[in-house]
């Protein structure tokens, strides 16, 4: 049967004497642990003096009362302490270890009953989980607070971007609406032919519709304001128009590229060697500045690691050196940058134009 706290607590009650003389080496120690948990996690405040005080009182709460159940007031404190970023439990499994130890050696001394021991670690086990419950609560608790935020920030977001396109569709102006078609920009001009609270339908009569699917997301870029409007499709009509909605402002990696990338017609395999390590994958773009790929094999990789990389386009063997940008592996993806190679930046540019063109004839079908 398992025991409560208050049990626990009254049958160490007997060396109680221990516990006493205990009292200032726990205190010392628990804040040098505290300061050093302060100083790791770089936290300012809470003095010396605070954190010995802090000391005192938990030591008094764990180890000197025998009358009640301090779990409610462990946790209230423990709940405190979490605000302060420092790690309660930590702190109080490294001091609490010395004086089980201690505790120890004084029973094993004075030959007395070793199942004061055992009562002794249970009941701090006891104790740790009552800092992890309101550790896991406050955390809890900022969590709904940054999604609350989050979320806040999100319909103040939505009520300006629905603002901005009232006022363009008052005063009839234009549109863009900007995707990308296997890495290749495809851009056309539209105007909103109805908006609600919730949803904006936009003429998409001059557009090519092979960029159009629902529950996808597409870019609006609007006259004289300078940040990309993200939106999803809801409703999308040939040859009429798409009804969006979700929208939010964002940003385009793909403007802050340098080069030019296309996503290759031909499954095109590549060969990474990591340190003897030959990791197969297939190309998902490509540009004279680098590829990403897919591999089966991306728990090998790691950011920033150098690698040799060997793939064939058109029949000529393609060999060279690049660095790990980026590694997505949920999706099993990584991006590759080339180091620098004069002699393979010209066949990549010719594949990579050539490319361009064959979508850009698939868009025009």
């Amino acid at each position: 049967m398992e025991k409560k706290i208050l049990d626990l607590l009254k049958s160490i009650v007997s060396e109680k004497e221990f516990f006493e003389k205990e009292k200032d080496k726990f205190i010392n120690s628990f804040t040098q642990e505290m300061l050093l948990e302060k100083k790791q996690k770089n936290i300012q405040g809470l003095p010396s003096s605070v954190l010995t005080t802090i000391g005192i009182k938990l030591y008094n709460l764990l180890f000197l009362n025998y009358e009640k159940d301090p779990s409610k007031e462990l946790y209230n404190f423990a709940y405190k302490i979490a605000e302060s970023k420092i790690d309660l439990k930590i702190v109080l499994i490294s001091s609490t270890l010395r004086l089980v130890r201690d505790f120890i050696d004084y029973i094993l001394d004075g030959k007395k009953d070793f199942n004061t021991v055992k009562n002794l670690i249970e009941l701090i086990d006891k104790y740790i989980i009552e800092v992890e419950k309101a550790y896991a609560d406050y955390y809890k608790k900022v969590e709904e607070e940054l999604h609350k935020l989050k979320n806040e920030k999100a319909k103040e977001e939505e009520e300006i971007i629905f603002s901005i396109l009232k006022n363009i569709s008052d005063r009839k102006e234009k549109i863009e609406i900007l995707d990308f078609y296997k890495e290749v920009p495809v851009i056309c001009k539209s105007w909103i032919k109805e908006i609600s609270e919730v949803t904006v339908v936009l003429d998409i009569q001059n557009c090519n519709f092979a960029i159009f699917e629902e529950e996808k997301y597409i870019y609006l870029k609007v006259p004289s304001f300078p940040k990309i409007i993200k939106a999803k499709i809801k409703k999308f009509k040939e040859f009429d128009y798409i009804t969006l909605t979700d929208f939010h402002f964002t940003e385009l990696p793909q403007e802050k590229r340098r080069y030019l990338r296309v996503v290759p017609k031909e499954a095109i395999k590549v060969y990474l060697n990591k340190n003897g390590n030959i990791i197969e994958g297939l190309i998902r773009d490509i540009s004279i500045g680098g590829i990403g790929i897919y591999t089966d094999k991306i728990d090998l990789l790691n950011k920033d690691d150098k690698v040799s990389i060997k793939f064939q386009l058109r029949g000529e063997t393609i060999e060279t050196e690049g660095i790990i940008r980026y590694i997505l592996k949920e999706s099993k993806r990584a991006g590759i940058e080339f180091i620098k190679n004069t002699e393979i930046e010209d066949k990549i540019a010719e594949y990579v134009i050539d490319r361009e063109f064959e979508i850009i004839k698939e868009l025009r079908i």
